[in-house]
């Protein structure tokens, strides 16, 4: 499953539809150049639980909040976030990325995860 849309749009209004959309994939979700608020990254990432590999890059991520991606038994072993950092300010507010990796090891994506990308 892949989605590239504008980096101009946010991707809230179609979370409902994804959700449908997403768990049929198992082998990469594929999502750049969006915007996504907290609770739409929750629900992508559950949804994308039975992919191996998730990609979600060039895209602004709110992590001003904690997160929680718990829920779903994960069988995803890559998840890259490349460039996200860039459009979601870590350089200046790097508790932003810590609020990410503290919600997937605080989910069953701490047994199955084997790589974090996030290149900026």
């Amino acid at each position: 499953f892949g989605w590239s849309g504008s980096f101009h749009e946010n991707v809230s209004v179609y979370v409902p539809a994804l959700e449908k959309a997403i768990p049929r994939a198992t082998k990469e979700v594929v999502m750049d150049l969006w915007i996504f608020s907290k609770d739409a990254l929750q629900r992508v990432v559950r949804a994308s639980c039975k992919a191996d590999f998730i990609r979600i890059g060039w895209s602004q991520l709110d992590l001003e909040e904690d997160l929680d991606f718990s829920g779903p038994l994960y069988s995803t072993t890559y998840i890259s976030l490349s460039w996200c950092g860039y459009n979601s300010g870590w350089a200046e507010k790097p508790e932003r990325l810590g609020r990410l990796v503290k919600a997937f090891s605080a989910c069953s994506l701490k047994q199955s995860l084997a790589t974090l990308d996030v290149y900026n």
